[in-house]
C-alpha cells in the first residue's frame, strides 16, 4: 500500500540501502525521525500518490510482520513534508508501540492467506 506502488517495482532482501530489507533480514523495528540524513533507497519516494506530487520521507517507522519468528512483510509509516518541521511531530517508542502491536495480528493473516 498505497496502490500506487504496485506496480513500481520490489526491493531486494540483500540491499544495504533500503530501509525495509534490514528491517526483514534483522526482524527489529526502529524509528528514524531524520530519514533524510539516512542512506536510503528513494524509489519509492518519488511516485506521485496525490495530484501535487512527491514529497520527501522526513520520519518513518518500520516494523517487521512476523509469521512466527519468520519475516512475512514489513509495515512502515511515514511522515512526508518539505522539512522535518512540515512533516509533523517526531515519532515516539509509544508510536512504534502501536505499530508492532498489528504485526502479530498482520502476520497470521498474511500467513492464512497465504496457505489458502
Amino acid at each position: 500500500m498505497p496502490e500506487a506502488l504496485k506496480n513500481v517495482g520490489f526491493i531486494p532482501l540483500s540491499s544495504k540501502s533500503a530501509l525495509a530489507a534490514r528491517t526483514t533480514r534483522e526482524s527489529r523495528p526502529e524509528i528514524i525521525n531524520d530519514f533524510t540524513s539516512v542512506r536510503h533507497a528513494s524509489v519509492f519516494e518519488g511516485v506521485k500518490l496525490a495530484a501535487e506530487g512527491a514529497e520527501t520521507i522526513q520520519k518513518i517507522i518500520s516494523a517487521p510482520i512476523l509469521s512466527g519468528d519468520r519475516a512475512v512483510g514489513v509495515i512502515q509509516i511515514s511522515r512526508k513534508g518539505a522539512n522535518p518541521k512540515i512533516a509533523g511531530p517526531d515519532f515516539t517508542s509509544d508510536d512504534l508501540g502501536k505499530v508492532v502491536s498489528l504485526c502479530g495480528p498482520l502476520g497470521k493473516l498474511l500467513q492464512r492467506t497465504l496457505s489458502d
